[in-house]
This record gives C-alpha cells, structure tokens and sequence, in this order.
C-alpha cells in the first residue's frame, strides 16, 4: 500500500497514479512520489520554483515535471522510473502545460488572441505546432491519447471537441445542456464524461452514443460549492467526486438512475483526489 506522509504540499495539491498502479506522485508547490511497496517519498521536483505540475509518460516509465526553473523559464524535466534518473530537460519559454499524454508533452504557446498547441516528445524529436485554439477557453481537457481535446467557453451550453491538428478550425459540438457549462471531466478513454452546469447540478453523459446528460441524484451542490475531482472506473460503471464540503461520494453507473451515492469519505474539507479502480 502506498504511505502518504501528513506534510503539507502548498494548500494546491493533486495526485496522479501511473497506469499500472505502481507509482503515486503528489504535486503542487513541489513534486514527490511514492511506490506501493511503501517507499518514498522521493522529491523530483527541487529544480523548480512554485507551483509545478507532474505526470506519468511513456506508460508509466517515465515521470515529467513541468513548471518555472529557477532561471525563471518555463521547463520540463524528464525522469526514469524506477531509479528516478533525470533522462532530459525540455526548455518551453513562455509555454503553459496542456498535456501529458503516451511519449508527449504538449504545450500552448501565445500566439495574437489564442495560442498554437505544440507537441514535444518525451523522449526526442524537435517542436511542432499544430493547430490553433480560440482564446477564452473556460475548460480543456486532452483525451488519453493526445490526438483529440474536448474544451468549453463561459457561458455556453455544450462542450466540443477536436483534434490536436485541426484545433479550432474543427471544432464540433459533441455534448448540449440546458444549462452553461462549469466544468467538466473525461473518463480515460474519452467515452464518458461528466458535467457540472451552472447551477452545481453534476451528471454524466456518453461520447460515443450521444445520451442525454443525467444528472447524478444527491450531487446538486450550490453553485459556489466546489468539486475538487471527479474519477470513473476502468470500465465506466463507477464514478467517484470529491466535493469539497461533503467528502467522497461514489456512483453506480450500472444501477438505477435514482439511486443514492455511496459515502466513502467524510470529515475535512477534501482538496483533491486521486483514484484507480479494480475491475
């Protein structure tokens, strides 16, 4: 089981697993990991100054950082699993993190009123710009292989999607609600999603038939209440959200629409959630 130390990470906080369980990291205004054996935590991100971001690459071989070196550019560094040996450092100036996905990096870099999403390899290979995204973007959020995003804008009522290629040029409404759009979170092969609209209503909804959103029962929160992550099952027939006020509350996606969340959680305020399900 993995140890997870009673220190504070900076107040910002969030987790990640690596895709076969074996590695936890804990990230915010530092980076450390741990391993299900128990050991760590293992500091991989003292080259950088503030808020940094970690994730897992190349299958969970590789771990990368990103966040403003010390000399006050933006960066990556790129580290082995399990010896934790720094393998490259990526220099992004004036570059923000989108994503980490398979052997990419991929980054949004300034450009008039929007920004040009630039992919990198993890491993070699120069820059490459591809498309270019809209300014204003409320949410965007990458699929798990990197090729496609999904994004919302304030105040609209639908989430659409595109490719990394394409970008705004190909944009297509995938999902409509009655209500603006607030948030939003991918399962991890881009078939489901769920939703928050406005009025702190949370649900879900299927990609790839196109279902209607259903709201999940006892997770209408008011607006200003927050939802700190969202997490489904391998399979899609669980998912489970971290409300800030009221703790872990889990769904069965497979039972009865009506029916009630499981309390897994209660207590402090929850901050942040990291989750992998055995199916």
């Amino acid at each position: 089981a993995f140890v997870r130390s009673e220190g504070s990470n900076g107040g910002r906080s969030s987790l990640s697993f690596s895709t076969d369980g074996e590695w936890l990291v804990d990230w915010g205004t530092d980076a450390r990991v741990w391993r299900r054996d128990g050991s760590g935590p293992f500091d991989v991100g003292s080259s950088f100054l503030g808020y940094v971001t970690a994730q897992f690459a190349s299958e969970g071989r590789r771990l990368v950082i990103f966040g403003r070196r010390r000399s006050g550019t933006a960066g990556a560094d790129v580290v082995s699993l399990p010896d934790l040996m720094l393998l490259k450092r990526i220099e992004t100036p004036g570059e923000g993190l989108l994503a980490v996905r398979g052997d990419r990096l991929i980054t949004r870099a300034p450009n008039g009123p929007g920004a040009d999403i630039v992919l990198r390899s993890v491993i070699a290979g120069d820059a490459r710009r591809l498309g270019f995204l809209s300014g204003g973007a409320l949410r965007l959020e990458f699929d798990a292989s990197g090729d496609g995003y999904f994004v919302s804008y304030p105040g609209e009522r639908q989430v659409l999607a595109s490719t990394s290629k394409a970008g705004a040029a190909g944009q297509r409404i995938v999902l409509r609600a009655s209500t603006p759009v607030a948030n939003f979170w991918l399962d991890g092969g881009g078939e489901q999603i769920a939703l928050r609209d406005e009025t702190g209503a949370l649900g879900v909804a299927s990609l790839v038939h196109a279902s209607e959103f259903r709201p999940l029962t006892g997770a209408s929160l008011k607006p200003e209440e927050p939802i700190n992550g969202v997490a489904f099952d391998r399979i899609n027939h669980r998912i489970v959200a971290a409300l800030q006020a009221q703790g872990l509350r889990m769904w069965d996606l497979a039972g009865p629409p009506d029916a009630e969340p499981i309390v897994l959680g209660r207590g402090p305020a929850i901050t942040t959630i990291g989750a992998m399900f055995e199916s």
